[in-house]
């Protein structure tokens, strides 16, 4: 089947997203928690935390937890994935994950997402898109329906963030899928969007 895959950058915090679910993934060597997966535990008053602390989950690669946010996100439903170790973390353990989170979206019949890039930090996202779309695409080809992906990162980095997925974007090797980028509106200081309405900003559209 031939996926479409919108991603939308925004400058939201993951909680404040509106989205069917949220995904977000921390390693089995960084605690405390940090970024999307800090936020979301917090929101969830330490649910992930206390069961990494009691051994239940431990962030080896194949960990996952599905939890419902109790109306303390957006976002009805949390996923958070275990990443494995930091030191070998690499370009393509972010597309396994990256695939992993949409595969896990598509059997659970959610249509939107919102993530952060999975173990990469926001100002390091340039170097990790290919990564990261590749890793979407193959996912996005399991459905004949659009997904939409709302990729938060801070506004200071959605800019290079957009530059590096158009070249991603053009760049050969991808098939079979249609990519919409939609960037971050820049008349909006907040970066607010929603699914209700047409795009803020005209989308720029890829087809393989």
């Amino acid at each position: 089947m031939s996926g479409a895959l919108t991603i939308q950058i925004e400058s939201r915090p993951l909680d404040q997203i509106e989205a069917e679910l949220v995904v977000v993934g921390s390693f089995r060597d960084e605690r405390p928690l940090r970024g999307g997966a800090g936020r979301a535990d917090w929101r969830l008053c330490g649910l992930v935390s206390d069961l990494l602390g009691s051994g239940r989950l431990s962030g080896k690669r194949g960990d996952v937890l599905l939890t419902p946010s109790f109306g303390r996100i957006r976002a009805p439903h949390v996923l958070w994935l275990g990443l494995g170790d930091r030191a070998r973390y690499r370009p393509g353990s972010l597309r396994k994950i990256s695939g992993e989170a949409v595969l896990r979206a598509v059997d659970l019949g959610v249509r939107s997402l919102a993530m952060a890039p999975l173990g990469v930090a926001p100002d390091d996202f340039p170097r990790h898109a290919e990564a990261l779309v590749g890793g979407l695409a193959l996912g996005a080809r399991a459905v004949d329906h659009r997904l939409r992906l709302r990729l938060c990162l801070p506004r200071e980095a959605a800019e290079g963030a957009l530059r590096a997925l158009e070249r991603v974007a053009e760049a050969p090797g991808l098939r079979d899928l249609t990519l919409v980028l939609v960037p971050l509106p820049r008349d909006d200081p907040a970066g607010k969007t929603t699914d209700a309405g047409p795009a803020p900003t005209t989308p720029i559209l890829h087809r393989y």
